[in-house]
């Protein structure tokens, strides 16, 4: 967390305290095995109820309306920022804090229930009675008449736009407005919009599955998908409010979640681990996604106006889309043709003059801010009222290479020696730590480097006492920081 916070990263704890399973001491101290199909806490359980109140309820559900889940559950809550400072939590299964009893009936669930909001009112005042600055972050889903109460008291909330956003960049019909907190009627911008989550399909699997085409244009093909991807995160983070981004969609992640280790596809693997791509960062169109939402995120950081509440226009209904913003400083006008045939739209632009696009850095004489823009299919633009800087997120090729073809690093597993293979871009030291699970440095090396060498260093463990074990290697080149893990017998 120190570490995070040096860097100006925040850290948000997701937990899940809505039920416990078999082995947690709690359940078993008060558990009849006979009970049920697999047992069940007994009535004298202080913690949680014999039978669940939800159907979305794992393991053993919890009673948070008695006063030792409120005591256990506040403990636990209060321990992780007093002790390691975290900056807030994201709650699982929000909606389950309750003991209404909808079980059969998953609609009643997500109803408007004050007592649920009671007993978050309670732990939430409870937290940030501790840290008026916390982070709350819900994944609730209940309807809107209750998250605008729980919005109201100051929580965020997960905005699931995974099947709306698809079907945008498979170029199909889709209204994206549902992205905004002011379709919902909020009064701040609680909503955490996200495309892609660890319970939703990737977007770019089912763009190459099931993507819209013509003769003449295809979703479903790669560089087509990505570009597709690209649309729809201008129309993602350019909207003001908060946003998630899930692992490696920044590259078009494009394995099923209910990806198999074998290669299959099967329901049952929805939780098996996924191929880790970094490989992926050395496709041009994938790099290229990667620029393109590095460049939204830093246009969100510079320019206030893509952080303004009440002051923008949407128009996401059609698949002629079109965003408005503005403020003292600037106006913005974000176009895109989500069809799959080319398409004229209309900018409605603030105001006649120079009008400049952030990607190309072109510049367009507005003389009727109504003019129509041809726009080809998956095309899109962001036009501001004065010149924008573009960033330097480009990753150098030479970098690419060296994180691609620089490192080799084998056996692993090993037995007694391992050998760390670096090649150098520059001349500059090349510096090798290897630390144990617990952070505690075993072996660095350190030497020279001169620019086109490849160095190979080896860690010979034989007489050194070292443990088997995991350990994790750190190469440091010039101010490039690569680690991985071995493995040694």
């Amino acid at each position: 967390v120190d570490s995070c916070h040096a860097r100006g990263i925040a850290v948000i704890l997701d937990i899940a305290l809505n039920h416990q399973f078999g082995q947690s001491p709690m359940v078993r101290m008060y558990f009849d095995p006979n009970a049920g199909q697999f047992g069940q806490p007994t009535a004298q359980s202080p913690w949680f109820n014999q039978i669940p109140k939800h159907d979305f309820n794992v393991g053993y559900d919890f009673n948070h309306e008695s006063p030792a889940t409120k005591y256990f559950t506040k403990k636990v809550i209060s321990h992780w920022v007093n002790e390691y400072k975290i900056d807030g939590y994201r709650f699982d299964l929000s909606k389950g804090f309750t003991q209404k009893n909808t079980l059969g009936n998953i609609i009643a669930m997500g109803q408007y229930d004050q007592s649920r909001i009671n007993i978050w009112d309670d732990y939430t005042s409870h937290l940030w009675n501790i840290d008026s600055s916390l982070v709350v972050i819900f994944e609730h889903f209940a309807e809107n008449s209750e998250e605008t109460v729980l919005s109201n008291m100051g929580i965020m909330l997960w905005g699931n736009m995974n099947y709306t956003y698809n079907e945008a960049t498979m170029g199909y019909s889709a209204d994206l407005t549902n992205i905004s907190h002011q379709s919902r009627n909020w009064n701040d911008m609680h909503l955490v919009g996200c495309m892609e989550s660890h319970d939703e399909e990737r977007l770019m699997y089912k763009n190459m599955l099931y993507g819209n085409s013509n003769s003449g244009y295809d979703t479903r093909v790669l560089d087509t998908a990505l570009q597709r991807m690209e649309l729809a995160a201008a129309f993602f983070y350019t909207i003001p409010g908060p946003k998630m981004l899930w692992q490696f969609g920044e590259l078009g992640y494009d394995y099923s979640i209910n990806h198999c280790p074998d290669g299959t596809i099967n329901t049952n693997c929805r939780l098996s681990n996924k191929p880790i791509r970094w490989d992926y960062y050395y496709e041009p169109e994938r790099k290229d996604l990667y620029n393109v939402i590095g460049e939204l995120n830093y246009l969100r950081n510079k320019y206030p106006v893509f952080r303004k509440d009440k002051q923008h226009n949407l128009s996401l209904s059609s698949s002629s889309k079109r965003i408005k913003l503005s403020d003292s400083t600037m106006q913005v006008v974000v176009l895109g043709n989500f069809d799959i045939t080319p398409k004229s739209i209309d900018p409605s632009f603030h105001q006649t003059g120079t009008w400049y696009e952030h990607f190309t850095q072109d510049s367009l004489d507005v003389t009727n801010v109504n003019s129509s823009i041809l726009l080809q299919p998956g095309e899109y633009r962001l036009y501001t009222s004065i010149k924008t800087t573009k960033s330097s997120i480009d990753i150098p090729e030479e970098e690419l290479n060296f994180t691609e073809n620089g490192i080799q690093v084998y056996p692993s597993p090993f037995v007694d020696d391992v050998y760390f293979e670096v090649f150098s871009n520059a001349n500059q030291p090349v510096n090798l730590r290897v630390f144990d699970l617990q952070g505690r440095a075993v072996w660095q090396e350190s030497v020279n480097a001169s620019k086109g060498e490849e160095i190979k260093i080896s860690w010979k463990t034989s007489g050194q006492n070292v443990a088997p074990g995991t350990y994790i290697y750190q190469i440091i080149l010039g101010t490039n920081v690569r680690q991985g893990k071995i493995i040694k017998l």
